[in-house]
């Protein structure tokens, strides 16, 4: 699969405050009503130099099965996939970690 760039805020914000980033999504059912589904806390790699990116991984991940799961409910509001956001973001600088976890419709 191709790698994708993932936002490393809500990573950096876990970090500063101790606060737990908790997986969560929901699926729009046939009748107009949604299922809400709310996973345990990620465990999280403790500062170190390759903790922003291993932590961004594992929510990567959970997104990832997430995505699997209803992958026409999918949508994203920025580009994921590195060739489009070095496009979209040419000259900015903005705080990003690539994963390799790659929403696949198998």
């Amino acid at each position: 699969g191709e790698g994708v760039t993932m936002p490393t805020e809500p990573i950096r914000l876990a970090r500063r405050t101790g606060a737990a980033v908790i997986p969560a999504y929901s699926l729009r059912r046939r009748d107009g009503g949604y299922d809400v589904f709310i996973q345990s806390a990620l465990p999280m790699v403790p500062k170190a130099d390759d903790g922003l990116a291993i932590n961004t991984q594992r929510l990567a991940e959970a997104l990832e099965r997430f995505i699997r799961t209803s992958p026409e409910q999918w949508v994203v509001l920025s580009p994921v996939w590195e060739d489009g956001f070095r496009q979209r973001h040419a000259g900015k600088s903005k705080p990003q970690a690539a994963v390799q976890a790659t929403p696949r419709v198998d």
